[in-house]
């Protein structure tokens, strides 16, 4: 049986709000950026400006739920490039840290332009960014932190970055 609350947060899932995130982070219809309409045609990692879109997209998402958002800069192929993070701490053991993620990038054969990775993965990015959404309004012992990367469609690049970069720190 359930939990009363595990069911409680089971019922906030929307999915007309899951539908919607998607279909805007995978280029069916604009979405608001820094102010103004964009469409993310593609989110493939080497695509610069689409690709630092849609981490802001996700960025500013997470900071209108009010959670403390960053993004994890990483040097690959010459370029930086970053993912998005977003926490929110434990009330008694801050420094016990469980990880919800997804990859936002995406490819295709014309993936400069586009790649819109609806399944692939709009989908995953959105879950977490949904997660959040809901677990926000839950206070946990243990510190809750939603991570989406990019460079995972060359080779895993964002999450290695993280898990190394999370590594030095101590985490």
């Amino acid at each position: 049986i359930p939990s009363p609350q595990v069911q409680e947060m089971l019922t906030r899932v929307s999915q007309t709000q899951l539908y919607n995130y998607v279909g805007g982070l995978s280029g069916e219809w604009p979405v608001t950026i820094e102010g103004s309409p964009y469409t993310i045609s593609t989110r493939y990692t080497y695509a610069s400006t689409p690709i630092q879109k849609a981490t802001r997209y996700a960025h500013d998402y997470f900071l209108s739920l009010g959670l403390q958002t960053d993004y994890d800069y990483y040097s690959f192929a010459g370029y930086e490039r970053r993912n998005v993070m977003a926490q929110q701490v434990g009330v008694g053991q801050p420094n016990r840290i469980f990880l919800v993620t997804a990859h936002m990038d995406s490819y295709s054969g014309a993936p400069y332009s586009l790649a819109p990775g609806a399944d692939d993965n709009a989908s995953g990015s959105v879950a977490v960014m949904h997660i959040a959404d809901i677990l926000r309004d839950y206070q946990f012992d243990c510190t809750v932190r939603y991570v989406l990367f990019t460079g995972e469609e060359q080779g895993l690049y964002g999450s290695y970055y993280y898990a190394q970069d999370m590594y030095n720190q101590g985490q």
